[in-house]
């Protein structure tokens, strides 16, 4: 059968026996094409060097640049119960300063209101 046979013997067929034709054949088509990709795609990875990749990218370089970086060491800082409460104290006299800063400057504006209101 040829060709053109076969196709005007499709185009006499019924639309949705065409429809099922068709999305069969574009199935068929994209197995071959998803079968092609994952070769290539395995050829990729195994042709891969991992080797020339490190070295492309300054990776040893980086690790010697890392190690020769100044080591950082904290201090260590020795104090007493002491010195620790008088510490905590200065955080806890920060927080009632801000407090009573607010406190203050809503009293000034709630005042300034009033002045203002007056008659």
């Amino acid at each position: 059968m040829k060709i053109g046979e076969f196709i005007k013997k499709i185009q006499k067929l019924p639309e949705d026996e065409r429809k099922i034709i068709l999305w069969v054949i574009i199935i068929i088509f994209s197995f071959f094409l998803l079968f092609f990709y994952i070769k290539n795609v395995q050829q990729k990875i195994e042709s891969f060097d991992r080797n020339k990749t490190v070295k492309d990218l300054g990776i040893p370089e980086l690790k010697e640049e890392l190690n020769n970086l100044p080591k950082f060491e904290m201090p260590d800082i020795d104090l007493t119960e002491e010195e620790i409460k008088e510490l905590e104290s200065f955080g806890e006299w920060g927080e009632e300063a801000t407090s009573s800063e607010e406190a203050t400057s809503s009293e000034e504006a709630t005042s300034s209101e009033e002045a203002t209101s007056t008659p």
